[in-house]
């Protein structure tokens, strides 16, 4: 295994067999990197559009327990005429 990377090494088409692999699998790690920031990104926004739902669900509950059963009646009345 040595032996194969000093001929690399020592022969020119080596070198730049060497240095094209090297720029490819930098450039394959920075293509991951980015994927992984993406997909944090997207984890991010659902993440911040479930608590946005929760909220508003919890604000509409909290209205809704406020209300006697009489006012619940006549709003979902109004609701559905509508």
């Amino acid at each position: 295994m040595i032996a194969f990377f000093s001929s690399l090494v020592a022969s020119r088409l080596g070198r730049v067999f060497l240095k094209w692999a090297v720029i490819a699998a930098l450039v394959g790690l920075l293509l991951l990197r980015a994927v992984g920031f993406g997909r944090q990104s997207e984890r991010n926004r659902q993440m911040e559009t479930s608590l946005l739902t929760l909220r508003k669900r919890n604000e509409i509950d909290a209205d809704i327990s406020r209300h006697s059963d009489a006012g619940r009646r006549r709003r979902l009345r109004s609701w559905s005429r509508k």
